[in-house]
């Protein structure tokens, strides 16, 4: 049988004037299917004598429109525990989808496997949509960045000072691309794949606090030489890694995108994997 996925009342979060929270009841329904068909397809194609899904437990769903100052209104989405523990607060993973990074896929990354996981460790999962096509985080995080993590770190209860990064293909770039320029507010980054644009190696340095997951497919010709690159370049630099080159696949690596594969990723930022010692 699949987990009782349940619809639970959602919450306004009120905030500071540059922030507002926004949610309609047709966007609910949308990610909560999301969160239960997986589930449930999940449950018909298994026979019935194999271990049932882990339950996920009561959560919230929303939007939040966020106000820049001469720049574009910023969507982010938002998938997290229906009570939030304010005495212990919670790690939040901010998930960058591939792609444009348009908001139809940051609200659908709420119903990934990657995303439940998070949410049964006690995480909130945070997928921020780019503004435009032409303004990916990759090519533009900066506008938004760090004055996101600002507003994401008064927003919440925040068990770490720092976030945890996760993305894939252009997900994966950008959290390269944040991490390495604003590394005081990143504790670490788990790219599948990715790696770090324009070349600008020397601001691997900065990760001296940061940890680094990297995962690619052989075949994936854009992406796997990149990535040998780098992780050779950390290693010189003498920065811990955790990686693995998936033989037989390409871009999309699809074993990290089954529960196993969600387990997997969450493991590495709850087990330390690439962390300095």
């Amino acid at each position: 049988m699949p987990p009782p996925f349940l619809a639970h009342k959602l919450v306004s979060m009120l905030n500071q004037t540059y922030q507002s929270a926004v949610f309609s009841l047709s966007a609910f329904l949308a990610i909560a299917l999301w969160l239960f068909l997986p589930a449930l397809a999940y449950a018909a194609a298994q026979d019935t004598t194999q271990t049932e899904q882990p339950e996920v437990p009561p959560f919230d769903v929303y939007k939040m429109d966020f106000s820049f100052e001469g720049l574009d209104d910023l969507s982010v989405f938002v998938l997290s525990p229906k009570e939030l523990n304010a005495a212990t607060g919670h790690k939040i993973l901010v998930y960058f989808v591939g792609g444009g990074q348009e908001a139809e896929f940051a609200q659908s990354s709420l119903g990934s496997e990657v995303a439940r996981e998070a949410l049964r460790r006690g995480y909130i999962f945070v997928s921020p949509a780019a503004p435009c096509y032409d303004c990916t985080f990759v090519a533009k995080g900066d506008q938004y960045f760090p004055k996101l993590f600002e507003i994401l770190r008064e927003t919440f209860p925040m068990a770490e000072d720092r976030f945890h990064l996760m993305g894939f293909s252009n997900g994966g770039r950008s959290s390269f691309h944040l991490a390495t320029r604003h590394p005081e507010w990143v504790a670490s980054i788990t790219a599948y794949p990715g790696y770090l644009r324009g070349n600008q190696f020397e601001l691997l340095e900065n990760l001296n606090e940061t940890c680094v997951v990297m995962y690619v497919g052989k075949q994936d010709r854009g992406f796997a030489e990149r990535h040998r690159d780098l992780v050779r370049r950390l290693k010189k630099l003498k920065r811990p890694v955790h990686e693995k080159i998936y033989i037989g696949e390409g871009h999309n690596i699809d074993p990290l995108w089954t529960q196993e594969g969600a387990k997997q990723l969450m493991d590495g930022i709850d087990q330390g994997w690439g962390c300095p010692e």
